[in-house]
């Protein structure tokens, strides 16, 4: 998760295991791919409207002055998208979120570069976030190295943390409100096989805009060049196009609880 304090209105989850989403209940099959699509087919219009005029704002904020400062046009526009992924997110009811959560992992496990990876990192996930938890609990079953980030404040720099498990007992909340393991070994960007990255909003070519720090745009540029970087986000935080700049590093892939983009899945018989 991109590191925000709780002063911006993002509240952490509970993660116990008696309360987190069980990975059964959204098999990584084909069929994981027909019941999303079936359970969000209601959405999937609200979902489009919604993108179609935030699509119109946005294109509207980065045309409106061809001659202003690209920095501050971008900056402007990114202040924009940011208040209205908010929104949406703000919206989701617990349950919707829940489910989504699931069918949006279910996706990633069917993946080549999820069902390859030796060394997986995840996020640790704001209430408003997809849950990873599926994920984690599916790494510990077919025994891959799960790390997460740990964030030096001081430094403003994301380090990535072996964790052994996702459970309170496990975890303590930094100095930010952040959950990260109590203790853990560092684990270079060069072990990792694949990242998956949050934002508040992904666009279809795989740029992304997080909570403002920088944090996983540093992080991401330290990963060897065959490591594989997934957006996760509900479908309603994807839009055709986000104002970004140098500094931004696009993710390989984007998936979402009904779709994934610029990713290989299985295939099936």
């Amino acid at each position: 998760m991109c590191p925000m304090t709780q002063a911006n209105g993002d509240t952490l989850p509970r993660t116990r295991f008696d309360t987190m989403i069980d990975p059964t209940e959204h098999p990584a099959d084909s069929n994981a791919d027909s019941s999303a699509d079936s359970s969000t087919d209601s959405s999937a219009d609200s979902s489009a409207d919604l993108n179609a005029d935030l699509n119109a704002d946005l294109n509207a904020d980065l045309n409106a002055d061809p001659g202003a400062k690209p920095g501050a046009d971008a900056d402007a526009a990114k202040r924009a998208v940011r208040a209205t992924m908010r929104g949406r997110l703000a919206s989701l009811g617990e349950d919707e979120r829940r489910r989504a959560s699931g069918a949006a992992c279910a996706r990633v496990m069917n993946l080549d570069a999820f069902r390859q990876a030796s060394t997986v990192m995840l996020y640790m996930p704001l209430a408003t976030e997809v849950d990873t938890t599926p994920l984690a609990i599916r790494c510990f079953q077919t025994g891959k190295i799960v790390c997460v980030p740990r964030v030096d404040w001081k430094r403003r720099d994301m380090h990535a943390v072996d964790a052994r498990s996702f459970d309170d007992n496990f975890m303590e909340i930094d100095e930010h409100g952040l959950r990260t393991p109590r203790e853990g070994q560092l684990i270079p960007p060069s072990m990792i096989d694949l990242v998956v990255v949050p934002a508040l909003a992904f666009d279809t070519a795989g740029n992304r805009l997080g909570r403002g720090g920088g944090f996983y745009d540093r992080f991401l540029s330290r990963l060897r060049r065959s490591a594989t970087s997934i957006g996760l986000a509900f479908d309603v935080q994807i839009t055709d196009r986000l104002p970004v700049d140098d500094l931004d590093v696009r993710v390989d892939g984007v998936v979402t609880d009904r779709r994934v983009s610029g990713l290989s899945s299985r295939s099936t018989t």
